[in-house]
């Protein structure tokens, strides 16, 4: 489950979902299922995108509420109803103040709620908390870009290098990563560098033919 989350590319992805979704059957018909198997079942729900008025999963939040995953749970609750994220996110933030995927999605949130500067506090906070947390770096400099577009040029400039940043430290934790190299190989284009741009997404479509927004970039 967790290389259908997080594999290298869609294809890794899509073949770790099916002994997933059979490891997770046989879980949750034991009697003595557990917590583990509970989340497991609902982040595979997150994963076949049956979220919001239909997730079946939220019955498990409640029953598990106290039980030592509970701060996974709280997000997964936040993920299945964006319009609804932030309470979640911010009583597993209580609950576990150095839990840097709480910061992680709380940061995505604010994102999508126009907050950028919100947002990268909590991006920043998140890959303090772990520094080896690939998805936090890239999801930071998509954040720094995002802020960039609305800034003066030369402190546009800036963000953009210290986005830039951010995926190499993102490729050099992950190199088979075809998002770093993608996000970098976009902004190198959008500050001028051409033949790094160029290289970048070459690399990324190697990695990942399957995603179409590498062959669009």
């Amino acid at each position: 489950l967790r290389v259908a989350r997080i594999g290298s590319t869609d294809l890794e992805r899509e073949q770790a979902l099916k002994p997933a979704r059979e490891a997770i059957r046989r879980g949750l018909a034991l009697e003595s299922c557990g917590t583990s198997v509970g989340l497991a079942a609902a982040w595979l729900e997150l994963l076949e995108k049956r979220t919001g008025s239909t997730f079946q999963a939220k019955p498990m939040l409640e029953k598990w509420k106290r039980e030592p995953l509970v701060e996974e749970f709280l997000i997964v609750e936040a993920i299945a109803d964006w319009s609804k994220a932030l309470p979640p996110l911010e009583e597993a933030i209580r609950r576990a103040p150095s839990y840097p995927d709480a910061y992680l999605w709380r940061g995505i949130t604010k994102a999508m709620r126009r907050d950028p500067d919100g947002a990268i506090a909590d991006l920043e906070r998140a890959v303090r908390i772990q520094p080896r947390f690939t998805v936090g770096w890239n999801t930071l400099g998509r954040s720094l870009r995002e802020k960039s577009y609305s800034r003066p040029r030369d402190e546009a400039l800036a963000l953009r290098r210290r986005e830039i940043d951010c995926y190499e430290k993102a490729i050099a934790l992950r190199p088979r990563d075809s998002w770093a190299w993608g996000n970098r190989g976009t902004a190198r284009y959008e500050t001028g560098d051409f033949p790094g741009a160029e290289s970048d997404l070459a690399k990324a479509i190697e990695l990942d033919p399957l995603v179409a927004q590498h062959w669009s970039n």
